[in-house]
């Protein structure tokens, strides 16, 4: 696990709920997938697997091969081999009958033992022994924290999560025995002196000690308070007891619902002398009578014999009172008893579930009829019943409530407590909940705010009413006037294009104009996108690169200088660009044009929302032509669109008719040109972004600074000019140690539900088609830059915590390589 705080999944208690939604990702060929992602098993003891069941004396209420059945069928041969194992052939000898629970859980703790080593072999997962979770804390919309002791050294710790899955137990709460009525009134406290609760009878030597506290009883009565299986159980472990003389109904069943036998079959059940089912009893999946609530093995004979069943002689020590019907048989019972156990069911043991701020969540109480503390999905409930996501929880008494897809009978009302759902069709739905959450919740590099036109059908009406759809229509006039309004204060004009690479083709074949053939350098960066070179190759131009600066990674203006010193004669037009939104010094530019004679081409494809140190939009007023980009990736997103703006009038003219085929007549070209026109629909695209990006734009440098305040003094990020940049995504420079590692960087940052970037690498004269193409001076800033820089998610929705997230994976992972 080497640093990791962050992981796919945590996993709560080492038990059978606890390892049953992995032992279901092994059955189903996703364990591979699930241990990928990274998961933290957390368990209070030193062993693992079995949970409590090693400690009860009764056996089981499922036949052996259920125990067996995960593993036979899973797709990880390291598990199906223990089916060579002693502990799997006493299991395997006992098929088709129940399991001593001591027996069944030295098999659970061995299979458990083989699947935790496979997830301590992941490079991604661990497992912690002699841990204890303390808390989940919701702190965001995609993460959990979850807080550790260590039960040894008590150190803490806190590890980041998208899922957590709870498995830490049941318990028979004693408020029940105070509130729940039992004949006239609860047991609690007019019982107290001779009331035990099951549990205790359970465990090893719980036996002896009941009779030890009967022991002047030479003929005892004992009430048992409940009908589930565990009632039965009691029943049968004390019937069994030649030691307790019990008289004629000295061991009384309490019970509130019907007690009902389970059956193979309706047919069985009837062979049997059983009728008292209907239809809606026998399970629509497996045909089973009272699947989920009827008494099986040991205690359903013991039933039966109560019944008369096919001439069965009932146990003259039993008596069965429902406490429905004879109600004064019921306190009789439980004021003649000796001694009352109270069998009234689990609760489960969850650890404190909180919000951000670190408050109790209220969870889904659970009330009689309506028990289950999660849904069908697995997923932990709040009080108003609704899913906490990416929060499971698994095991006795948890849950879920029956239902038609998981089967049964239709009118059962309790919980659905199965190892073998756990590990089939309970496990698999938490093993579907994380991958998908994982999914679902992994940042992404990128995401778009382009407004949503379905919002928007008046509108879209209009323009087909209009039948207008192009050619510079209404729709688009609109939004050059409203943009230089809106964004430049009404200074200025512009025009669009369909995208910006046409939108620089144009300023860079009207900038050169009739150029001499001797002029056909593009003096331009080499960190930049590769749009820039290829336009200067479709006007007939060859890239000329300079380098950058190594704080802003601007062009270099030394690097520039150099360059016009040596090729002065040779270059065509110069296009700078505004790196990642980043305010150029425009008027150094205007001077370069006035001193050299060199036309000027600003790239500023991300700068739309940049504001220079004057607090305006960055090139406002500026006689050179500046290209804006609006493709779904920047910050004025409309899915594709170019804006070129410029302060000179008659400049925005010619580039219009250029974009529109260079006809500077009615269907006659007076000039280059092609279409570059945007549709009308996208102009409406623009118009609806252009009102919502003031606040798209503070909430997005809002979260850059939340970057420069959790990465500051740790990494080197480009220095902003201006008073703000439009940054599309927040970048970074790796030490250089770790350069060369920057791949596996990104993949572990996705493991950990990052998506990152590298742009701009490899930068235009590292790559071939344009290398070749290209004038290639040295670039050693550039190089450097474009080896180590790291691209961080930065977009609209975006939260304190998921930054912090971010970061915290990022040196995380810095740190694992590091060490």
């Amino acid at each position: 696990m080497s640093n990791r705080i962050s992981f796919q999944l945590v996993v709560a208690g080492a038990g059978p709920g606890g390892l049953a939604p992995l032992f279901a990702a092994a059955r189903y060929g996703k364990l591979p997938e699930l241990l990928a992602g990274g998961v933290l098993v957390v368990e209070r003891s030193a062993t693992i697997g079995a949970g409590l069941l090693g400690n009860y004396s009764i056996p089981s209420d499922s036949p052996a091969e259920a125990f067996l059945d995960s593993i036979e069928n899973s797709s990880e041969p390291e598990l199906r081999e223990l089916l060579s194992h002693p502990e799997a052939k006493a299991l395997a000898d006992l098929r088709g009958q129940t399991a001593p629970l001591r027996v069944a859980a030295a098999f659970l703790a061995l299979a458990a033992q083989r699947l935790c080593s496979m997830v301590e072999q992941s490079l991604h997962s661990a497992v912690l022994r002699e841990h204890e979770v303390l808390s989940v804390r919701q702190i965001s919309n995609r993460l959990w924290a979850v807080h550790v002791r260590d039960l040894r050294t008590g150190r803490e710790h806190t590890f980041r999560s998208r899922s957590v899955h709870l498995a830490t137990g049941g318990h028979q709460p004693a408020d029940r025995l105070r509130t729940e009525r039992v004949g006239d009134a609860p047991l609690t406290p007019r019982f107290s002196e001779k009331l035990i609760q099951s549990g205790e009878l359970f465990v090893w030597h719980g036996t002896d000690a009941v009779m030890d506290r009967l022991r002047d009883k030479p003929q005892p009565r004992i009430t048992v308070v409940g009908g589930s299986t565990s009632a039965g159980a009691i029943a049968v472990q004390l019937l069994r007891q030649t030691s307790l003389a019990f008289p004629a109904g000295g061991l009384t069943l309490l019970h509130r619902s019907p007690l009902r036998l389970f059956y193979a079959s309706a047919e069985e059940a009837k062979a049997d002398g059983y009728y008292d089912f209907k239809s809606e009893d026998i399970c629509h999946i497996s045909g089973r009578v009272f699947r989920l609530s009827g008494f099986r093995f040991e205690a359903k004979d013991l039933v039966r014999n109560a019944l008369g069943l096919q001439g069965r002689v009932p146990d003259p020590r039993l008596k069965l009172i429902a406490l429905n019907g004879d109600s004064a048989a019921a306190e009789a019972a439980l004021q003649e008893a000796d001694l009352i156990i109270a069998a009234m069911g689990y609760r489960p043991r969850m650890c404190p579930v909180l919000d951000a701020e670190g408050n109790a969540i209220p969870l889904h109480d659970p009330v009689s009829g309506d028990w289950a503390t999660v849904d069908q999905r697995c997923q932990v409930m709040t009080r108003q019943k609704e899913p906490l996501r990416g929060l499971t929880a698994m095991g006795l008494a948890v849950g879920p409530a029956a239902s038609h897809a998981l089967g049964g009978e239709k009118d059962y009302r309790g919980q659905v407590n199965s190892l073998w759902l756990w590990q089939n069709t309970l496990g698999l739905r938490v093993v579907e909940e994380v991958l998908k959450r994982t999914a679902d919740t992994t940042l992404p590099l990128l995401r778009p705010s382009v407004p949503a036109l379905s919002q928007h059908v008046a509108a879209i009406q209009a323009i087909e009413e209009s039948n207008t759809y192009s050619n510079f229509g209404p729709v688009n006039t609109r939004f050059e006037h409203e943009v230089v309004e809106s964004i430049f204060d009404g200074e200025g004009y512009c025009v669009t294009a369909c995208n910006a690479t046409l939108a620089l083709m144009l300023a860079m074949r009207d900038a050169i104009g009739e150029t001499s053939a001797s002029k056909r350098y593009v003096l331009m960066p080499s960190f930049t996108f590769a749009a820039s070179a290829q336009a200067a190759l479709w006007c007939g131009l060859t890239p000329l690169y300079c380098d950058i600066d190594p704080d802003t990674w601007l062009p270099s203006r030394e690097s520039e200088e150099q360059l016009l010193r040596d090729y002065a004669e040779q270059i065509a037009v110069i296009v700078p660009n505004a790196t990642f939104g980043n305010n150029l010094d425009l008027q150094r530019y205007e001077e370069l044009v006035d001193g050299t004679g060199i036309p000027v081409v600003i790239d500023a494809a991300a700068s739309l929302g940049s504001r220079n140190d004057r607090d305006e939009a960055f090139g406002k007023g500026s006689s050179l032509p500046l290209i804006f980009s609006m493709h779904a990736t920047k910050n004025f997103a409309t899915g594709e669109g170019g804006l070129l703006y410029c302060s000179k009038p008659d400049k925005i003219e010619r580039l219009r008719t250029m974009a529109s085929f260079g006809f500077g007549e009615r269907r006659v070209a007076t000039m280059p040109g092609l279409n570059a026109k945007m549709s009308e629909v996208a102009a409406l695209t623009a118009t609806l972004q252009l009102k919502q990006f003031p606040a798209l734009m503070s909430e997005r440098d809002s979260i850059s600074r939340m970057y420069a305040t959790e990465l500051a003094g740790r990494l080197q990020r480009q220095t902003t000019r201006g008073q703000r940049q439009a940054r599309t995504f927040e970048s970074l420079l790796l030490p250089r140690t770790l350069a060369p590692y920057r791949e596996e960087i990104m993949r572990r940052m996705l493991q950990q539900g990052v998506t990152t970037g590298s742009y701009f690498s490899p930068h235009l004269a590292r790559q071939p088609f344009l290398r070749d193409r290209s004038i290639v001076p040295p670039l050693p800033v550039s190089d450097d830059i474009s080896a180590r820089i790291l691209s961080l998610p930065l977009h609209n929705g975006m939260t304190q915590a998921d930054v912090t997230a971010v970061v915290g994976a990022l040196f995380e992972t810095l740190e694992s390589l590091e060490s």
